[in-house]
């Protein structure tokens, strides 16, 4: 009898312990792209900081296209990703690598965000010797443009195009790679141009110019105003903008600002992942904005008064009662529907 007793405490203690652990210790599965991408460093940047100040624990898998990730949270297998507005608009029309998923308005509406942040500009990046000076030049190479189906890949295809004419697999070859591949083949010569994102200087374009300089496609000003480009910075979260080269210090070789397109980015989650969690990240990440933009310069215009900057997303529940908390005034439009009362 009493070695029956001490199995029922055993047990109940285990069942106790146990119980403890799954109160203090939260663990959440997020995404980002590849490493020395701005949704890196500012995913690791954020992790950094909520594990410093909560008991929430934050695995990252790096490389994943967002627009798949998207997908994936929302479907409860992620339960932090980072999204951009026109991805998500693409998401609630079925456009672009959203079309033939039937389910995806359906998706994007399980999605919520927590805070807004600037994703960088697009680039287009050739070696300076390759003799590729305008877009127009990229007829017959071998381009990377991103994953097929992503969002990258899409929009090198409308700047592409709106800037030349050239079609992917007609006029040029576009290289079937996920981001590691396409950045190795880069660096390895066997890729001719490489789409990519960032802030100025950007880690991954200076990593590049260790090879040799190398120089940014600009685009026609005619490409804003027609066609593919123009439909491009239509969408939400797209800006027509100009890329600045002199802090590359001369190794990059444009001698002048550089036409491209400016996008903006946010950390994202779902209605699945509880309001508590949520909160809590939120502020942590609020309350500790300094150790944020000690992380990179460009994280500095992340602020009380950018965080939901070029949202079409709710925020989640979580983040709201947070920002209420402290003031902020959100639109209507963001307000997650199951925060009405």
């Amino acid at each position: 009898m009493k070695s029956l007793v001490k199995a029922i405490a055993l047990s109940l203690g285990l069942l106790a312990a146990s119980a403890s652990v799954g109160l203090t210790d939260t663990f959440l599965k997020m995404s980002s792209m590849q490493a020395g991408s701005p949704n890196y460093t500012i995913a690791t940047g954020l992790i950094k900081i909520v594990q410093d100040n909560t008991d929430i624990k934050i695995q990252l898998s790096a490389g994943e296209t967002q627009t798949k990730a998207m997908l994936q949270g929302a479907r409860g297998r992620l339960d932090m990703m980072l999204s951009t507005p026109f991805a998500v608009h693409w998401m609630k029309n079925n456009a672009a690598m959203y079309k033939t998923i039937e389910d995806a308005p359906e998706m994007a509406g399980k999605l919520r965000n927590i805070l807004s942040f600037p994703l960088g500009t697009l680039y287009v990046v050739v070696r300076a010797d390759s003799g590729i000076e305008a877009f127009d030049d990229l007829k017959g190479k071998r381009v990377f443009m991103g994953p097929p189906g992503s969002g990258g890949y899409n929009i090198a295809n409308a700047m592409i195009a709106g800037s030349s004419g050239l079609k992917a697999g007609e006029d040029f070859e576009a290289m079937n790679l996920d981001w590691a591949g396409g950045t190795q083949a880069f660096q390895d010569g066997n890729a001719d141009a490489y789409l990519g994102s960032g802030t100025v200087p950007t880690p991954l374009v200076e990593q590049f110019a260790l090879g040799g300089n190398v120089r940014f496609l600009s685009m026609p000003k005619s490409a804003y105003e027609e066609g593919p480009a123009a439909g491009l910075v239509s969408l939400p979260g797209f800006l027509a903008q100009t890329l600045d080269v002199a802090g590359y210090d001369g190794k990059v070789v444009d001698e002048g600002p550089v036409n491209t397109i400016g996008m903006a980015g946010a950390i994202t989650t779902h209605v699945g992942v509880s309001e508590d969690v949520v909160y809590e990240i939120t502020k942590a990440v609020i309350e500790n904005l300094d150790d944020l933009h000690a992380v990179a310069t460009w994280l500095k215009q992340v602020n009380r008064d950018t965080v939901m900057q070029d949202m079409n997303l709710p925020l989640h529940a979580g983040t709201y009662k947070y920002f209420k908390e402290i003031g902020l005034d959100v639109p209507e439009e963001l307000i997650p529907p199951e925060s009405k009362g």
